[in-house]
């Protein structure tokens, strides 16, 4: 279960959770579950890259080759996504 702690005085942060887990073992589902129930923010890699690539033809050429290969996509795609 999550639990939240807060120190007295101490600023508020947004929480962060991370789950990690090997290919079909429902990170996503679960995601999507914790972040309904909690009141979270689900992001999702997979589904902005997806809506990227439909908008930015020269992302959709530098990711197409990781994704077919079964290769990670880089991580400087990555991060400005997400950011």
């Amino acid at each position: 279960m999550l639990s939240l702690r807060f120190q007295a005085g101490a600023p508020r942060r947004p929480q962060k959770v991370v789950i990690v887990g090997p290919t079909g073992s429902g990170r996503s589902m679960q995601a999507a579950a914790l972040a309904k129930v909690y009141g979270l923010v689900h992001i999702c890699p997979e589904l902005l890259l997806a809506a990227e690539a439909e908008k930015n033809q020269g992302i959709k050429l530098k990711i197409k080759p990781s994704l077919e290969g079964g290769e990670e996509v880089p991580d400087e795609i990555i991060l400005r996504l997400v950011d």
